[in-house]
């Protein structure tokens, strides 16, 4: 056992703390500042705090989960490559390279925005 790990050859794992709060952060710089940028070119009308405070959680909340599906993603890969066991489910959804972004990624997506969509227009015109 090397009693030194930063004199090791590889390089350290980004620690799975730091890949959530990057991605969240991210996610809600990305998808808020556009939006407050219209709110004051007057295009948008101001929101209330209750909406502004709900989109502030919504988009935390979306970040938080994509940054814990990425750190997911790299713990499942390396233990897939180290040959220790990685459940069926797993192992699919995050081992499979592209064929695991095309026949559940994107799928999922997909399924994803139909129900906030479904739950936006419902809450729009009560239908």
């Amino acid at each position: 056992m090397n009693p030194h790990p930063e004199d090791s050859a590889t390089p350290p794992r980004l620690h799975i703390g730091w890949k959530i709060y990057a991605c969240t952060i991210g996610t809600v710089l990305i998808a808020g500042v556009p939006l407050v940028r219209e709110v004051f070119r007057e295009r948008l009308p101001v929101p209330s705090v209750l909406q502004a405070v709900s989109l502030f959680l919504g988009l935390a909340t979306g970040g938080f989960i994509l940054g814990l599906l990425f750190s997911l993603k790299d713990y499942f890969e390396e233990r897939h490559s180290a040959g220790q066991h990685v459940p069926f489910p797993f192992r699919q959804a995050f081992c499979g390279g592209l064929w695991s972004l095309f026949l559940f990624w994107v799928p999922l997506a997909f399924a994803a925005v139909i129900v906030i969509l479904a739950i936006s227009i419902h809450l729009q015109f009560g239908v």
